[in-house]
């Protein structure tokens, strides 16, 4: 069971923070994408930064990302949350490559 919600699978407190900092007034799908850009910024990942390669991806999107999202894996595979599984590095490379060729990005 999880409080989780929205596309980025916001938790309540993670939410009312980084809503009330960027001052945004709904949960709609626009709000949320600028919360996920800004918990992402708040890591030290760039958004808009296009990966090229598997380690390239995986050691500056997924790890640093894992604390954030429980099913980007750490470095060891596993979530950083106790209990939760994460998704498999290999696994988020590939739907990562397929999507930058269903939108045109090289």
């Amino acid at each position: 069971n999880s409080a989780a919600a929205g596309a980025y699978q916001f938790m309540p407190n993670t939410w009312r923070g980084v809503s009330e900092k960027l001052g945004l007034q709904n949960f709609g799908p626009e709000s949320q994408e600028m919360a996920g850009r800004e918990l992402a910024a708040g890591r030290g990942v760039n958004p808009d930064r296009v990966y090229t390669s598997f380690e390239d991806f995986n050691n500056n999107f997924l790890i640093p990302l894992a604390p954030e999202w429980a099913s980007l894996p750490k470095a060891d595979g596993n979530s950083y949350y106790p209990g939760q599984s994460a998704k498999s590095a290999q696994a988020l490379w590939e739907y990562y490559q397929q999507a930058q060729k269903q939108f045109g990005v090289n």
